[in-house]
């Protein structure tokens, strides 16, 4: 059971990280297009 939640936990790390990159990047490029 602990082997199956693993992989789960990391698939989530892995969304969060990709989430909060994606976000960097478009607040980044926004910033960069304002100024």
């Amino acid at each position: 059971m602990r082997l199956a939640y693993i992989p789960s936990f990391g698939i989530i790390i892995f969304r969060i990280t990709s989430v909060l990159a994606l976000m960097d990047v478009i607040y980044m490029g926004g910033e960069q297009q304002g100024r």
